[in-house]
């Protein structure tokens, strides 16, 4: 297998710490993603490395397959691509067909435990050969650590990889996903498993899963706002032949929850017709949710934008922002969202328990329920005013978790209590 070596504006030079008069080279970590698509567990690892003490550490990070966006001219650390073919769920064949008896299946207990780990078994001995060479190339690389960016249940390959090379591996756990027995017996493998919210703590604890050490939050950075000038011509546009617009900023994905945001959508239409809904965002499942926006009869009021690098000008522009997601690690969105102070309806997902005073700061409702997610955005189109409230409030209160270089430190000292052991 030929992996493809990528340096995105230049290399690193050779860092050299002085400590008592000896010279300490920096420690090389190499962080692996599965990539494919460019999605939050990204995002949080490019603002890790850039807040990250880089007089202790050397940053690399491997993609089983480098989506394209990765390469722009504000990184400036190794990227590798180890070539892999990554397909999400919606590309793979026959995957409508599979879903539809995996969901039969998840009805008997019993039998779906041992389907689970049958499954997971079958992966392991298919891919025996990527994870030999993976461990080939881990020992090349002269790498201190492996950090596994992901689940590490998505990344079962890169963790038994590491041990075949003997590198320990810090894993980060995201979002709360089922986890079968095997995968449970193989998070042994992993020197610490770092979750990233109170949510993911607690759900890991109960499954059993023993790690030693702390929540480490993802960063979150101080945004760059549009000017008010700015927003105020770009909302001028959006809400051109309406009054109102919701909007969501998302990848288009099973667990993101659009369909819930499309039938909160219909529920609403009919009373308020001069509402429109936005959906910024790409991804696998577009094609099939623009059709069901059409089984819904809501093609005149849905605006399906695509991809976009900033989203604050949208975020700015909202008269109420909707995560409807089943599960997250942040979401990164509804912290921007309040950071650009517009009023905030998500689902109690990832760290929004933490960051959203339901009625305070923003709207919190449980993830699969299109009713109450309608309800609470009629909610604050009706109430104004308590709307402006929540906005200004939850702009204030995110103000609380943007120190990049705090939390920064707290996983740099988790890699190095990992490297003393």
């Amino acid at each position: 297998m030929a992996y493809s070596d990528r340096r995105c504006v230049r290399s690193y030079e050779i860092a050299q710490l002085s400590i008592g008069g000896n010279l300490k080279p920096r420690v090389k970590v190499l962080h692996v993603e599965v990539g494919g698509t460019l999605g939050g567990s990204y995002i949080a690892l490019e603002r890790y490395i850039r807040h990250s003490d880089n007089s202790r550490y050397e940053h690399e990070v491997a993609f089983w397959s480098q989506p394209a966006r990765v390469q722009n001219s504000s990184i400036n650390w190794r990227t590798i691509d180890l070539g892999f073919q990554v397909l999400l769920p919606s590309q793979r064949k026959g995957a409508a067909k599979q879903s539809g008896m995996l969901e039969r299946v998840r009805r008997i207990p019993w039998l779906h435990a041992i389907f689970s780990n049958m499954r997971t078994m079958a992966g392991i001995v298919l891919h025996f050969p990527r994870m030999l060479h993976m461990a080939k190339f881990f020992k090349s690389g002269s790498y201190k650590l492996i950090h596994i960016n992901n689940n590490f249940n998505y990344q079962l390959d890169t963790l038994i990889a590491a041990r075949l090379a003997g590198k320990p591996v810090v894993a980060h756990f995201r979002t709360p996903v089922p986890l079968n027995c095997l995968e449970k017996q193989l998070s042994r493998l992993a020197k610490c498993i770092t979750p990233i919210n109170a949510l993911v703590d607690e759900y890991l604890r109960a499954n059993g899963i023993k790690y030693q050490t702390t929540v480490c939050h993802d960063i979150v950075e101080p945004a760059q706002l549009p000017t008010a000038q700015d927003t105020k011509e770009f909302r001028a546009k959006l809400v051109e032949g309406c009054d109102w617009v919701v909007g969501t900023v998302s990848r288009l994905e099973p667990n993101k929850g659009i369909r819930d945001f499309l039938l909160a959508a219909s529920l609403l239409h009919s009373r308020w017709p001069r509402l429109r809904f936005v959906i910024v965002g790409e991804g696998g499942e577009e094609a099939v949710l623009k059709q069901f926006t059409s089984s819904l009869e809501l093609d005149g009021a849905i605006n399906f934008v695509g991809y976009c690098d900033d989203a604050f000008l949208y975020y700015s522009s909202f008269d109420v922002f909707v995560c409807p997601s089943y599960t997250e690690g942040g979401p990164f969105t509804v912290m921007e969202a309040m950071q650009a102070g517009c009023a905030v309806v998500s689902t109690r997902v990832g760290q929004v328990p933490e960051l959203i005073q339901n009625g305070v700061n923003g709207l919190v409702v449980e993830p699969g329920q299109p009713h109450a997610l309608a309800t609470a955005i009629e909610f604050m189109l009706e109430n104004p005013t308590r709307r402006r409230e929540m906005a200004v409030a939850g702009k204030s209160s995110i103000q609380r978790v943007l120190q990049p270089a705090q939390r920064a430190s707290e996983f740099d000292n988790v890699l190095a209590k990992v490297l003393e052991c």
